[in-house]
């Protein structure tokens, strides 16, 4: 991606474990991500790997040159000086053709007990809780590059918007709950001579609940 590219990325990550009695124990887990992108707008991935491999020897910008068609004529053209060549270039729509920015922020709560009250019988049990939003402000910007596949072509039409089209931002944001419970218990039995028996049960449950909201303009 062209140079201007911004990226911050934050993490945490708590756990601790109380062991209140010898039947009685706690576990606490905290956790939360963070990652923020200023990238510029995406046309395609593909299309930039592409692009860029194909036009690494190839000349980028309308030349400075004392005359190109024949002597006098540099005041018709001098407005194209430095504007890029299109020919699926990249460089002018990494540059110029809009930002894409995303925030998006994940946080976990979980909490866990353990309770072992007799011999053999040991029951656990945690809920937890997550709740991440995302926010983002895409941008896409019109771009005027010049018409060429072999090199630049002086025609009347010679600019043009190459891969770009109208301008458009696009703001949303997303937000999502999620909810689970387990719980279960085991008990074993042991002291049978040359056998073990062991009875598990337990239990589940999840709830997810997502929203989101989208705007456009052109």
């Amino acid at each position: 991606r062209y140079g201007n590219e911004k990226y911050n990325r934050y993490n945490a990550l708590t756990k601790i474990d109380f062991q209140v009695t010898d039947w009685l124990s706690l576990q606490e887990m905290i956790s939360f991500n963070s990652v923020a992108n200023n990238d510029p707008h995406n046309y395609g991935d593909q299309w930039y790997y592409q692009s860029i491999a194909k036009h690494f020897y190839s000349p980028h910008t309308f030349p400075d040159l004392p005359y190109y068609i024949e002597p006098g004529d540099r005041d018709q053209y001098a407005h194209l000086i430095g504007m890029h060549l299109d020919n699926r270039n990249p460089m002018p729509f990494l540059k110029n053709g809009g930002r894409d920015q995303n925030t998006l922020n994940d946080i976990w709560l979980s909490q866990g007990i353990t309770i072992t009250p007799l011999k053999g019988l040991k029951i656990k049990g945690d809920f937890s809780y997550r709740f991440n939003w995302n926010q983002y402000e895409h941008v896409q910007s019109k771009v005027d590059v010049l018409r060429g596949s072999n090199g630049f072509e002086l025609v009347d039409n010679i600019i043009y918007q190459g891969q770009s089209a109208n301008d458009w931002i696009q703001v949303g944001s997303s937000k999502n709950t999620y909810y689970v419970l387990n719980t279960f218990a085991e008990y074993t039995i042991d002291q049978l001579p040359n056998h073990a028996i062991k009875i598990v049960g337990g239990f589940n449950q999840e709830v997810g609940k997502n929203h989101s909201i989208t705007t456009r303009a052109t």
